[in-house]
């Protein structure tokens, strides 16, 4: 304690001040290790290297005039591994056509993208199936592989939230138009 009283007041407070850094930064240093088996978990949580998804939004013509939503347009997204977001948008988009590549994406725009998907599926699984009858204004079309495994569903913007918020996510990323 004697040695603090011969540095001057405001030395002294330089020095704590450092002590303060130096300890914070070992903390954050040692809480940036990750574990092999937390390394795990983290990889685990990523997106599959073979992810590729295709959203197509099929939807009767607007009244002359109107626009719509994003949600509520006929729309094609396209993800794929090399993590190109493409889109077509307006009548006539179809499975058939190569959409322009509109964004690439971050590896965590990725992994979002894949969990809302596989949450959009499990979602669906959980329903009856859509009446072949059936006419709606709007209907979502999804299909994605993941680990090797396709994915396929058909549903509709009220019935599957989780689809709602994967083409809410797919049009910001594109640029919201």
């Amino acid at each position: 304690m004697s040695s603090l009283r011969s540095i001057p007041a405001g030395k002294e407070r330089s020095a704590k001040t450092v002590y303060v850094w130096g300890a914070a930064i070992f903390t954050l240093a040692l809480a940036g290790c990750v574990s092999p088996d937390r390394q795990a978990v983290l990889d685990a949580a990523a997106y599959p290297p073979d992810f590729t998804l295709e959203f197509f939004v099929t939807a009767d013509e607007p009244l002359p005039g109107e626009t719509g939503s994003p949600a509520n347009r006929p729309a094609q997204h396209v993800v794929t591994p090399d993590r190109k977001l493409r889109a077509a948008l307006g009548p006539g988009v179809s499975p058939r056509f190569h959409p322009p590549t509109t964004a690439l994406l971050s590896k965590a725009e990725m992994t979002d993208l894949y969990r809302l998907a596989e949450a959009s599926a499990e979602a669906e699984a959980g329903l009856a199936p859509i009446s072949a009858a059936a006419r709606p204004a709007v209907v979502y079309q999804l299909r994605f592989t993941a680990h090797g495994q396709p994915a396929a569903l058909r549903t509709l913007p009220d019935r599957n939230p989780k689809a709602q918020a994967l083409l809410d996510r797919l049009v910001q990323l594109r640029g919201g138009r």
